[in-house]
């Protein structure tokens, strides 16, 4: 995969900021939500001064998707996968990456929006699951995928995998990318779910194409 080098998350109102030290950055991570505008008829389009301000940044650019994630058994929203994908491809990134995690959940009745981000089933079953989505998904983008490893709140219940051997699982079924967020995994440390070290030693490393070094 690609060497990128160091750079930061583009947030809204910070253009300043980002231009005055453009020179200092590799890279520019940018989420495509904070770019799409929302009509009254549920049209979305992209804001396309900030779009061009963001393409004559130096260095390279990479999507990181906050809304359409890819770990539970609902596949992901086919419109904003599309819309995604040509945000990628616009900006030229050489991949992009969502969160292995679940917001819609679906029944006979039919489905509902969490409103939030929750950790995914950690079964062998679930861990099925998320790689069929991450599939569906990496199918329809221009560009390879990674799946960013989010915060858990929840105690590991009897019968679930580790935090690193499903993370693995799904890696290796799914053939996608790993985007390590330190927080994230400090934080289910700190929630009892294992030691940072033992995530480490089962996670496919190799795989391991991206780091959030801060936030949360």
């Amino acid at each position: 995969m690609t060497r990128l080098g160091v750079g930061l998350t583009y947030v809204p109102g910070l253009d300043h900021i980002l231009h005055e030290v453009a020179d200092l950055l590799d890279v520019v991570e940018i989420e495509p939500q904070s770019l799409w505008r929302v009509r009254g008829e549920g049209e979305i389009s992209v804001d396309e001064d900030v779009l061009g301000r963001l393409s004559d940044l130096p260095g390279a650019r990479l999507l990181h998707g906050v809304g359409n994630p890819v770990g539970g058994s609902c596949l992901p929203d086919p419109r904003h996968t599309a819309l995604f994908g040509e945000l990628a491809q616009r900006l030229h990134a050489p991949w992009a990456s969502e969160h292995l995690a679940f917001n819609r959940v679906a029944d006979r009745r039919g489905w509902f929006h969490t409103g939030f981000m929750l950790p995914p089933c950690q079964t062998e079953a679930g861990a099925h699951a998320a790689a069929r989505s991450i599939r569906t998904m990496a199918d329809a983008l221009p560009v390879p995928l990674a799946v960013e490893i989010g915060a858990n709140y929840l105690r590991p219940r009897p019968g679930d995998l580790s935090d690193g051997t499903f993370v693995r699982r799904v890696a290796e079924e799914s053939g996608c990318g790993l985007l390590l967020d330190l927080h994230n995994v400090l934080a289910n440390e700190r929630n009892g779910r294992g030691r940072v070290d033992d995530l480490l030693a089962d996670l496919p490393l190799d795989r391991a194409w991206q780091v959030h070094l801060a936030g949360g």
